[in-house]
C-alpha cells in the first residue's frame, strides 16, 4: 500500500488524496472485521465444529436455524471450529478430552457441563460464574411475566420457574464453589428425563399371551410386573427379549437404587459430599437386578435370558429392530421419543417402574408426610424401613407405596476460565441465553415439525407457537410420561468426582449378576427368600423376614444359609464400592492411618530418591569409563566439536523439553494437590502415603507383575525358536515372514477393537459362535470371555499382543542369525552335533547380547503398556486386570488426582532405573557386525 501511495503522490496530488482516503476505509473495514468475536465451543468428548454445520438429521438442522437466528440477531458475533484430542464417546474416561484441552490451554470460550461433572469443573476453576448475568436475566423475565421480584435481586432469592428452569437443574447450577460462595456456574439447553420405551406392536401382537398369564396389556408399572412381562414376552426360538439392557449396569442401576429408597451422595451439614448408597435398600436394588438379567425361559428346548445384554456398550438397535419389548432411555423436554426413529404407532413412552412396596399405611403422599416426615428434608418421607423419598415420587397402585422415581440430566454449557476478555463473557453468555430462549425453541419447533418430527413434539409447544393441527397426532400417553417423569425425576448424582460414581455404584451389582457364576445365580434366583425380599423391601433385615416365613411353615435351613450368605456377600460388595468411592472419589483417608503412613512414605521417598541419584551417578561412571577407554582415539578440531553439537543442539532441547521437564515438573506435582487450572497446593508426603493404602495400588501391582510374567514367557521367547524355525525352512521364507509381521503394521488399539469384537460375550462373538456349532458351548450359555475369572481376563487380553507381537520380534532375530558364520554350524556337523546341541551351543549364544537386549526393552515396555487391557476390559472384572498403566491414567485423568498419579509414575520410573543401567552396560559391550549370509 505504501509503495501505491508513493507512486500516485508522484503522479497527481489528487489520486494521492483518493488514494489516502481507500486505505483509510480499508483500514476500518478490517478494523470492523476484527472486532468481530468468533466463539470456539469445546464438547464433553473433544473439540465440536462451529454449531450448525453440516446438519443432517432434524435436531441438527433445527440447531443450524438456531444459530442463524442468533447471528442475525448478534452479527457482531461468530463462530469457530475448535479441535482437541479426541476419545471414542463410549469410553469411560470419554470426559479426558475436555481436561486435557484445559490443561493443555486450547479449549473453548464455551465448554459442556453436565450434571455429574459440574462439580468438578467447579473444583477445578474450569468454568467462570455466570451471576451478574443471571441476575440481569431474572430482572428482565420477572418484568415481562409481571412478577413482583424482590429488589435488590440476589441469587437465593431467584425462582427457578422465573427464569424456566427446572428445580432439579437449578440446584444443580447455583452451588458453592471453591472457596464456598454460591454462584450460578453453567446454563441448560436442553433437559432430559430417563423413561421406559416400549414396544406397542409387540404387546399387541403378544396380547392373548399377556392376558393368559394374567397381564393387562401395557408397560409394566412395578419391579415385580417388570419381571413378569419381560419372562412372557421372551422367545428364545424367535430370538425375542423382554428388556434390553446392557451389561454396564451403573446407567440404570442408579434409577434402581432411588427407587427402592436409596440416596446415592448427599451433603451433610458442612456441605462436604458423602456417598450414601451403603443403605438397605441396595441389598433389594442388587437382587432385583440379578433377577432381571439372570431370569430364563425354555421353550422347545432352547433357553434365553429374558433380557438382551448388549454388552458394555449401550445400544438401541435391539429395541429398534423390535428384538426387545422394553427399553430405558431419555426422554427430551422438546422432543418427547428424540433419537428412536419408530413410529407412535409402535413407539411408547411410559415412566420408569416403581419400586418394591415400602408401606401399606397412609391415605395420601400429604399423610404419609404427616406420619413419617423425614428430620432434614422437608416434603420428603422416611420410611419405617429407612428407604426414603419425596412426596411427589410416591405412588399407589391399589397393594401400597411405591417410590417412582428416574434420572433427571440437561445438556449444559459454561463460560471456559480461559475467557478473560469481558467481551468474549458477554458474547459466550448471550449464545447461551438464546439458545435456551423462548425464540430458540420456536424456532427448533418449527423446524422438527417441516422435517416430519411434529409427532416427536412436546404437545403443549405444538400448540403454544402455532401447530395446533398437529397437536391431536402425539400420543396422550407421551405428553403425560414426559409430566410424569420430569415431576418424579432425581437429578443425576452430581457431587464431588460423580462423573464416574457409575463405576461404584455398579460394583455390587456386577459381583452378584456377573462376576458370581451362572449356576450360583440361578441358585439364589431361585431361592424364594430371596425373591421374597426385595419384593417385600426386606433388604438385609434377614431375621424379620425368615421370622415371618417360619409362621408359614415353608422354611428350609438351605434356603436360610443361602439368604444370610448372599446378604453377607451383597452388603461386602457394599462396603468395597463405598470405600473405593471414599478414597478415589472424595479422596478420603482417615487421619490416623494417614499419620501413621507418613512415616513410611518418607522412607519410600528417599529410596525413590536414592535410586534416581545411584542411577545417575551409574550413568556418569560409564560415561567416563568410555572417555578413559578411549573409544575415538582420532582427535578433532574444536570446530569439528561445535558443529556436531550445532546439530544436535535441537534433538537435545526437544529431549529437555519432552523428557527431563516433565520429570522435574512431576517431582513437584508428587508433592502437591495439584490443580489444572491454578491454586495448587503442597501436601508433603501424603500422594505416596495414600498410594500405598490404596488397596487398588497394591492390586495394579501384582497385576502388573502377572501381566509382565505372562508378557515375557508368551511374546518375548517365542519369537527366538520361530525365528530359528522359518531360518531352516529352504522354501517360502518370505511369505511366511509377511503373515508373521502383518499384524504388526496395525495400531495396537486397533487389534485390541478388533479382538475385543472376537470375545464378545454373546453367542454372536466370533469365538462363542465356534464354540457353539462345535458342540463345546450351548447357546444358552455362552462364554462370558473378558468378566468369568480374572485369570480368563488377563490371558484373554495378552492373546493380542501374542498376535501382534511375535512377528516384529521374529524378524528381528532372523536378521541375526543371518551373522552367524556358516562353517560354526558345518564344524559342530562334523562333531556330531545334532539340532539341540547347535541351538544352545551356537545359535543362542551368539544371539545372547540381541537377547539381553530385547529382553530389557520388553520387560520395560511390558511394565509400561495398558492401553489394549484399557480397551477390552477398562481393568475388570472384579480390577483383575487393573495395571499400573491404568491406575496412572485413571487417576490422572478420570478423578483428576495428579499428585496421587504423578507419585505413582515415580515409583514406577525408580523401579525401571535398574534395568535401564543394566541395558546401558550391555550396550557399551556390544558390538554389531553386517550379516554375511542371505
Amino acid at each position: 500500500m505504501a509503495s501505491i501511495q508513493l507512486f500516485f503522490r508522484r503522479c497527481h496530488p489528487l489520486a494521492s488524496c483518493l488514494v489516502a482516503g481507500l486505505t483509510m476505509i480499508a483500514s476500518t473495514v478490517r478494523a470492523t472485521e476484527d472486532e468481530r468475536i468468533l466463539l470456539k465451543i469445546t464438547g464433553l468428548w473433544g473439540g465440536v465444529s462451529a454449531p450448525g454445520r453440516d446438519a443432517r438429521t432434524p435436531e441438527e438442522k433445527a440447531q443450524a436455524e438456531v444459530v442463524l437466528a442468533f447471528l442475525q440477531k448478534f452479527p457482531q458475533y461468530g463462530f469457530q471450529s475448535s479441535r482437541t484430542i479426541r476419545l471414542p464417546a463410549g469410553s469411560k474416561a470419554a470426559e479426558a478430552s475436555l481436561l486435557m484441552a484445559m490443561a493443555g490451554r486450547t479449549a473453548g470460550d464455551i465448554i459442556y457441563v453436565n450434571f455429574r461433572v459440574i462439580d468438578n469443573w467447579v473444583r477445578q476453576n474450569f468454568l467462570r460464574p455466570l451471576d451478574e448475568y443471571v441476575l440481569d436475566y431474572a430482572r428482565e423475565e420477572c418484568a415481562r411475566r409481571g412478577i413482583a421480584c424482590p429488589q435488590p435481586l440476589t441469587l437465593d432469592q431467584i425462582d427457578p420457574e422465573w427464569i424456566g428452569l427446572n428445580r432439579h437443574t437449578w440446584e444443580t447450577i447455583y452451588r458453592p464453589g471453591p472457596q464456598g460462595t454460591w454462584h450460578v456456574w453453567a446454563w441448560p439447553e436442553q433437559e432430559l428425563a430417563m423413561a421406559l420405551y416400549y414396544r406397542k406392536d409387540v404387546l399387541r401382537e403378544k396380547s392373548a399371551i399377556l392376558e393368559a398369564a394374567g397381564l393387562e396389556v401395557r408397560p409394566p408399572r412395578t419391579w415385580e410386573e417388570m419381571i413378569e412381562y419381560s419372562r412372557v414376552l421372551t422367545d428364545p426360538i424367535k430370538g425375542e427379549f423382554g428388556f434390553q439392557s446392557t451389561s454396564y449396569a451403573g446407567w440404570y442401576f442408579a434409577d434402581l437404587l432411588w427407587q427402592a429408597g436409596v440416596e446415592i451422595v448427599e451433603r451433610d451439614t458442612n456441605l462436604a459430599w458423602q456417598v450414601t448408597w451403603n443403605a438397605p435398600g441396595t441389598i433389594d436394588a442388587v437382587r432385583f437386578w440379578r433377577e432381571l438379567m439372570t431370569t430364563e425361559v425354555t421353550k422347545e428346548g432352547k433357553t434365553s435370558f429374558i433380557a438382551m445384554d448388549v454388552g458394555r456398550t449401550p445400544t438401541r438397535m435391539g429395541f429398534i429392530e423390535g428384538k426387545a419389548a422394553f427399553m430405558w432411555a431419555y426422554s427430551a423436554d422438546l422432543r418427547l421419543a428424540g433419537g428412536v426413529p419408530l413410529d407412535p404407532e409402535i413407539l411408547g413412552v411410559a415412566p420408569l417402574p416403581a419400586g418394591p412396596v415400602q408401606t401399606t399405611e397412609g391415605t395420601s403422599p400429604e399423610d404419609l408426610l404427616q406420619r413419617f416426615p423425614h428430620p432434614t428434608k422437608k416434603g420428603w418421607v422416611l420410611f419405617p424401613n429407612g428407604r426414603q423419598a419425596p412426596a411427589t415420587a410416591l405412588v399407589n397402585f391399589g397393594d401400597g407405596w411405591r417410590i417412582r422415581a428416574n434420572e433427571i440430566n440437561a445438556y449444559m454449557w459454561g463460560i471456559s476460565s480461559l475467557c478473560t476478555d469481558p467481551r468474549r463473557q458477554r458474547a459466550a453468555w448471550e449464545w447461551l441465553r438464546f439458545q435456551n430462549s423462548d425464540e430458540a425453541r420456536r424456532i427448533r419447533t418449527r423446524v422438527l415439525v417441516e422435517n416430519g418430527g411434529a409427532i416427536y413434539v412436546r404437545p403443549d409447544l405444538l400448540k403454544k407457537y402455532g401447530f395446533e393441527e398437529y397437536y391431536e397426532q402425539v400420543p396422550r400417553e407421551w405428553r403425560e410420561a414426559n409430566e410424569n417423569v420430569f415431576r418424579t425425576g432425581r437429578p443425576e448424582p452430581n457431587g464431588k468426582n460423580c462423573q464416574y460414581v457409575y463405576e461404584f455404584i455398579e460394583i455390587p451389582a456386577r459381583y452378584a449378576a456377573e462376576y458370581a457364576s451362572l449356576a450360583e445365580r440361578r441358585a439364589r434366583m431361585n431361592n424364594p427368600l430371596i425373591r421374597a425380599s426385595w419384593r417385600m423391601a426386606m433388604g438385609g433385615r434377614d431375621d424379620e423376614l425368615i421370622a415371618k416365613w417360619t409362621e408359614k411353615g415353608e422354611l428350609r435351613e438351605h434356603d436360610v444359609a443361602m439368604l444370610r450368605a448372599d446378604t453377607a456377600a451383597i452388603e461386602a460388595a457394599i462396603a468395597l464400592s463405598i470405600e473405593r468411592a471414599k478414597r478415589r472419589m472424595l479422596d478420603e483417608i482417615p487421619a490416623t492411618e494417614l499419620q501413621r503412613y507418613r512415616r513410611y512414605a518418607l522412607g519410600v521417598v528417599i529410596v525413590v530418591a536414592a535410586a534416581c541419584v545411584l542411577g545417575a551417578r551409574a550413568i556418569l561412571r560409564e560415561y567416563r569409563t568410555d572417555s578413559r577407554r578411549n573409544l575415538f582415539p582420532h582427535r578433532h578440531p574444536p570446530r569439528i566439536h561445535l558443529t556436531a553439537f550445532a546439530f544436535m543442539a535441537v534433538a537435545l532441547l526437544s529431549v529437555l523439553v519432552w523428557n527431563y521437564y516433565p520429570l522435574a515438573r512431576g517431582a513437584i506435582i508428587a508433592f502437591q494437590d495439584y490443580q489444572i487450572m491454578g491454586g495448587s497446593r503442597f501436601v508433603g508426603l501424603d500422594n505416596f502415603v495414600k498410594v500405598f493404602t490404596e488397596p487398588l495400588f497394591a492390586k495394579a501391582v501384582v497385576n502388573t507383575l502377572l501381566w509382565v510374567l505372562l508378557q515375557l514367557s508368551l511374546t518375548f521367547f517365542p519369537p527366538i525358536f520361530l525365528a530359528i524355525i522359518l531360518d531352516e525352512i529352504p522354501r517360502g521364507k518370505l511369505l511366511f515372514r509377511v503373515i508373521f509381521y502383518l499384524p504388526a503394521v496395525m495400531s495396537s488399539l486397533v487389534v485390541a477393537y478388533l479382538w475385543l469384537w472376537m470375545f464378545s460375550p454373546n453367542a454372536d462373538g466370533l469365538l462363542n459362535s465356534l464354540l457353539i456349532k462345535a458342540g463345546l458351548v450351548k447357546p444358552s450359555e455362552p462364554v462370558a470371555w473378558l468378566t468369568r475369572s480374572q485369570l480368563l481376563a488377563m490371558i484373554c487380553v495378552i492373546i493380542p499382543s501374542i498376535w501382534a507381537g511375535i512377528g516384529p520380534g521374529c524378524i528381528i532375530y532372523l536378521a541375526a542369525l543371518k551373522s552367524i558364520p556358516e562353517d560354526i554350524y558345518e564344524a559342530a556337523d562334523l562333531d556330531g552335533a545334532g539340532p539341540w546341541r547347535k541351538v544352545f551351543s551356537i545359535t543362542l549364544p551368539y544371539l545372547k547380547p540381541l537377547i539381553i537386549i530385547n529382553f530389557v526393552g520388553h520387560f520395560i515396555g511390558a511394565f509400561r503398556s495398558w492401553e489394549g487391557i484399557f480397551v477390552m476390559t477398562g481393568g475388570g472384572p472384579s480390577d483383575g486386570t487393573h495395571v499400573l498403566g491404568m491406575e496412572v491414567w485413571y487417576n490422572a485423568f478420570a478423578y483428576l488426582r495428579f499428585g496421587y498419579a504423578t507419585a505413582v509414575a515415580w515409583i514406577i520410573g525408580a523401579a525401571l532405573v535398574g534395568f535401564t543401567v543394566y541395558q546401558l552396560r550391555v550396550l557399551r559391550n556390544v558390538r554389531f557386525t553386517t550379516a554375511q549370509r542371505d
